[in-house]
């Protein structure tokens, strides 16, 4: 891959545009920063969890590479994300919000949880198509080893008391996602 330009840069990792060599396309390569043997392991969990999933709001993972560096290679490009659309009128938000419910719905019936439902972790393209992307505190319903963290203004009380993760967590997160994109900033902000 060829790296074209940065699209986010995190705590430890960074989203880039990347071009496949081999295949002339443009992809999205999320590149772990950190040298962290626990950021690591973390990445790559989460990375080969969003694998396991086909859903067309469900953002892809097509590759995991572990050496020398390690990354994931996400699926197509998008514009920006769902922060542009707080304060748009409700009949052009609830098409969005009933795709990102399907999206949940097929993680939850594969036993896993987002935990980490926000504007800036819904890709949007040009289609006006959701992705929920961003798989890093998602974790399997019940699993006491799950990553902390999370947003503080859509984690779940029972996510911010450190709870082993459960789908009433993304349901939380769902209706903070729902009322920021609606009101214009989140609940308790």
């Amino acid at each position: 891959y060829v790296l074209l330009r940065k699209l986010a840069d995190g705590r430890t990792t960074q989203v880039w545009q990347a071009r496949d060599r081999v295949e002339g396309v443009d992809r999205v390569v999320k590149v772990l920063t950190s040298r962290d043997p626990g950021e690591r392991q973390a990445f790559l969990a989460a990375a080969r969890l969003q694998q396991q999933f086909t859903h067309p709001n469900l953002q892809s993972c097509e590759a995991v590479h572990e050496d020398p560096l390690p990354c994931a290679v996400l699926g197509r490009m998008a514009g920006g994300d769902l922060a542009a659309w707080r304060g748009r009128p409700w009949p052009q938000l609830v098409p969005v919000l009933a795709d990102i419910a399907d999206a949940l719905a097929v993680l939850h019936a594969g036993g896993v949880v987002h935990r980490d439902l926000k504007p800036g972790n819904v890709l949007v393209g040009d289609d006006d198509v959701p992705l929920l992307a961003d798989f890093g505190l998602a974790a399997r319903i019940g699993d006491p080893q799950a990553p902390r963290g999370g947003s503080p203004f859509s984690m779940s009380p029972q996510q911010l008391e450190g709870r082993p993760p459960a789908a009433a967590d993304d349901l939380y997160g769902f209706g903070a996602l729902a009322y920021e994109l609606l009101g214009g900033y989140p609940p308790f902000y």
